[in-house]
């Protein structure tokens, strides 16, 4: 599992994560936003940076707190971006075609 939106998270760093990630070239990788969910420490040190109003949204697909370098759409646009880099790659497509064909 990836995490995007550490608190010193920037894009340029993230998009190092995913060079990261598709080096590695797991059978599969999951790409997630850091959450601080209500009740769990974490959450205690970002209490004043929620801007999340339901819990519905602390589901690891949103951004949920006042980032100081990515907002919501940055999030969401390197978040998909991780996928598309990930799993669109010719490498990744022929292993996955491999280990089902063959498995």
């Amino acid at each position: 599992m990836y995490i995007i939106g550490f608190p010193e998270d920037n894009e340029e760093k993230y998009l190092k994560t995913i060079e990261y990630a598709i080096k590695v070239n797991s059978s599969y990788a999951q790409f997630s936003v850091f959450t601080p969910y209500p009740s769990t420490p974490v959450f205690q040190e970002y209490k004043d940076k929620i801007i999340a109003k339901k819990f519905e949204d602390f589901n690891q697909w949103k951004l949920v707190f006042k980032h100081k370098n990515l907002d919501e759409v940055a999030i969401r646009h390197l978040l998909d971006l991780s996928y598309k880099k990930y799993y669109l790659r010719l490498p990744w497509i022929k292993k996955y075609l491999i280990n089902k064909i063959f498995a």
